[in-house]
């Protein structure tokens, strides 16, 4: 291993915990281009001998200290130079779910792998329903011709180079997320990308517990495990009991009920809808990003609205303050965002103030503490509440799992080796000695860092 990228040999350190013993003298690199130590930008890939494939194109957000920059993106000059000097090929790319630190790099990465002379990648893409409708909306906007193509966690293994892909389902805070059972001619590996445990699900869809342990039968080289939630005992929070905690503050809150989440959190957006049904509440989507996961979910059947329960944003005016509950984007303090315009005063639509409540139903990406901070202290300001509860979980629950879910999915899949991904190095120290107290050898544990 260098700091360029990891090179798993199935015949190394033969002390390590094995399911199976490989024969071939071939090797596989895994190379993070992002998605390690500043969690976001997610982009991977398997690379056997001149055939490459991606796994994700995320994105992240700049931090306070970061003037004049809008978006982090992976940094693919190693992709773009054995493309080029090497005379490698791509022979696909792989989608894990719909957040931006996973797809939200498309729109800009893309562009710079179409072969000279062609107006469209020469390599399929491939995600689940909601991440493939998610990034093909994307794509339109930004005027580009690719197509991603949707494979159902029902359809059969898919075909890419040397690579076969099983899709399976797990639990996440957007639905439709995806881990990958990855067969190449070396062995077999696991891409545990972001996913929890939860076994009573707002969508009632658990991860795929069988398709995990058959991938386990076959055997694994390696398990690339997301490791965020790494440093908290025991298992993540379910998502069940959101619900009734929204219908309980919105009959306590006198004024309009705000709710800012991920826009992709289909789920946590249909539990408020329906909380808001039950007290009798309008529900009104603000922001450009959520009014299209809003569209896009009712289009495949994923968001539920009962008729005459969504006002637009225009009509507020003829509503009570009591009568609303509204579905905000930005909850990261995003400048521009609908949220931080709101809490500033500088929406045309939507004012706030005294009575009226704000509920931050996520979690704050590392790096957006301080524009978080001061979204909350706009918001009070204002003459509003941000609605909070000392018991964790209340109105929101990490889509992450915790080390209770790390230990369960090394438990169902047995792999020989080891590398988290997805979280601070501090989090990849944290699932390294929990793999250690699970009896796996820290030789057989991979650290490895970006690029």
């Amino acid at each position: 291993m260098n700091e360029d990228k990891t090179t798993i040999n199935p015949q190394q350190n033969q002390s390590a915990p094995t399911v199976s013993q490989m024969p071939t003298p071939d090797s596989i690199s895994f190379i993070a281009l992002g998605g390690l130590e500043d969690v976001t930008r997610n982009m991977y890939l398997y690379e056997y001998k001149n055939e490459i494939l991606i796994v994700d194109c995320g994105l992240g957000f700049p931090d306070a200290s970061m003037l004049g920059v809008d978006l982090l993106l992976p940094d693919i000059t190693y992709l773009l130079d054995i493309i080029k000097t090497k005379r490698k090929k791509i022979v696909g790319m792989l989608l894990t779910h719909g957040h931006e630190d996973h797809i939200g790099g498309t729109p800009f990465i893309l562009p710079q792998l179409m072969p000279q002379g062609r107006t469209d990648v020469s390599f399929p893409i491939y995600a689940s329903p909601l991440t493939a409708a998610l990034t093909n909306a994307k794509l339109k906007e930004y005027n580009l011709p690719f197509v991603v193509k949707t494979v159902s966690f029902d359809d059969a293994d898919v075909k890419i180079g040397p690579f076969t892909v099983s899709f399976i389902r797990v639990t996440h805070s957007v639905p439709d997320s995806a881990n990958f059972f990855i067969k190449s001619p070396v062995g077999n590996f696991f891409h545990g990308s972001d996913y929890k445990m939860d076994m009573t699900p707002a969508d009632g869809k658990r991860s795929e517990y069988t398709k995990i342990n058959n991938a386990a039968r076959e055997g694994l080289i390696c398990l690339m495990s997301d490791c965020l939630g790494s440093d908290r005992k025991g298992h993540t929070p379910s998502e069940g009991k959101l619900g009734e905690n929204f219908e309980r503050a919105m009959r306590e809150i006198p004024g309009k009920f705000i709710i800012t989440t991920y826009s992709s959190n289909i789920a946590r957006l249909n539990q408020a809808i329906h909380a808001a049904e039950r007290v009798n509440r309008k529900v009104c989507f603000v922001g450009r990003s959520i009014l299209k996961v809003k569209e896009i979910g009712q289009q495949l059947g994923y968001l539920q609205i009962k008729p005459g329960t969504e006002v637009d944003v225009k009509d507020l005016s003829k509503y009570k303050s009591n009568q609303l509950v509204l579905l905000v984007a930005g909850s990261q303090g995003q400048e521009n965002s609908a949220m931080t315009r709101i809490a500033n005063g500088e929406h045309k639509d939507v004012r706030i103030g005294s009575g009226d409540g704000v509920v931050f139903s996520s979690d704050t990406i590392p790096g957006n503490e301080v524009a978080v901070e001061e979204l909350v202290n706009a918001i009070i300001k204002s003459g509003a509440v941000v609605v909070d509860s000392e018991i964790p979980g209340t109105f929101h629950v990490s889509g992450h799992g915790s080390a209770g879910e790390h230990e369960l999915l090394v438990a169902l899949t047995q792999p020989k080796f080891l590398l988290p991904i997805s979280g601070t190095y501090r989090h990849m120290v944290f699932y390294k000695k929990m793999a250690e107290r699970m009896g796996y050898d820290r030789r057989s544990i991979f650290l490895i860092e970006n690029g």
